[in-house]
């Protein structure tokens, strides 16, 4: 639990409004520098998994399909459970039967070998049935479709390790063209990871530019990765909750310059969003400083003095300073937006400051 400065009569009372002048290019800098050197950790959910899927509701649904006889919809939804888990041995053999029954027997046949390369104990039933298809294809077109399958998803998997991600020729558009031409194979999971993995890099280099860096980050910027980050979330086997974090400080960041007050209501009406990201906190203290809530902005600083790093203390020392000044030289009622209660504001501020 933090510790809590005890309130000078400077600054203390709720609710109360305040007018002030514009506070010093030295709070500026040092708003922006504090987080430069800021560490991103990002809580990811399991490595491919996605959440937009629910996987038991499809393995269900295609039980039931393949016990109507409705083959072609049993093989549709076990495409889309070994797409979202490419590595449940299981999966692969409810997708050869619902494939063979459906009379395909080139995916019956790869998704029957993949079964039996991730089983620990295969079915001996599973042993007959493979013979059974593998009867009924005609040449080399198992063999095509698997090495095609594995091909397209390595692909994808290099375009993301070299940060290809946008446009048409990007990895979410490829990987989004995997998913929709039916391909599958474990290598999937390796893919999502990568995509993730370069989608974060390109998450901390922008944010760390935002917070001080060089060249300055544009609003062009800041939308294109938002909308990254929408695909990402929208079935490619990343997470929806994660997207949806992300998207809203991104929009927070976008909204800054030209809309603070929009800024600072996402970031104060919606914390659980951004729970656990360390880049909010700023984002919620730069916030507070544009819309001249100087006194929510000193209590944030001090709440951050409690945590933060040694090297940044001195910063934040300064902000404090700063922010102190300006209030000694404000009215105690001016017209400006409502604040938060200060109890209200300390519950915010120890949720935006967990770890």
């Amino acid at each position: 639990m933090m510790t809590e400065r005890t309130p000078t009569q400077q600054d203390t009372g709720s609710r109360a409004s305040l007018r002030s002048r514009s506070l010093s290019e030295p709070l500026l800098k040092a708003l922006f520098t504090l987080t430069f050197t800021l560490t991103f950790t990002l809580t990811l959910n399991s490595v491919g998994v996605a959440k937009t899927v629910e996987l038991s509701e499809l393995r269900e649904e295609a039980r039931v399909a393949y016990k109507k006889k409705q083959f072609k919809r049993a093989q549709q939804l076990m495409t889309r459970a070994v797409q979202a888990h490419p590595t449940s041995s299981n999966d692969y053999l409810m997708l050869a039967r619902s494939a063979y029954a459906n009379h395909d027997h080139a995916r019956a046949t790869v998704a029957y070998k993949l079964y039996f390369e991730l089983s620990r104990n295969p079915e001996k039933r599973a042993q007959s049935e493979f013979a059974s298809v593998k009867e009924k294809v005609k040449g080399k077109r198992a063999a095509r479709y698997e090495a095609g399958s594995l091909e397209r998803v390595k692909h994808v998997e290099g375009l993301a390790k070299r940060g290809e991600l946008k446009g048409k020729g990007g990895a979410l558009a490829q990987l989004n063209r995997v998913k929709r031409e039916r391909l599958f194979h474990p290598r999937l999971k390796r893919a999502y990871k990568a995509v993730r993995e370069a989608l974060n890099q390109r998450h901390e280099a922008l944010l760390g530019r935002w917070w001080g860096g060089e060249p300055r980050v544009s609003r062009a910027e800041l939308i294109e990765l938002s909308g990254l980050w929408a695909t990402w979330g929208e079935g490619l086997g990343g997470s929806e909750e994660e997207a949806v974090r992300q998207r809203s400080l991104l929009q927070a960041l976008i909204d800054l310059d030209e809309r603070p007050e929009e800024a600072y209501k996402r970031l104060t009406e919606d914390p659980q969003a951004l729970n656990g990201s360390p880049e909010a906190r700023y984002a919620l203290l730069v916030a507070l400083f544009k819309t001249t809530r100087h006194k929510e902005a000193l209590a944030l600083t001090r709440a951050l003095i409690t945590q933060a790093p040694q090297e940044r203390v001195t910063r934040l020392r300064l902000i404090e300073a700063e922010l102190l000044s300006a209030l000694s030289q404000t009215p105690s009622v001016a017209d400006r937006p409502e604040s938060l209660e200060a109890s209200e504001l300390m519950g915010l501020v120890e949720l935006l400051s967990q770890p």
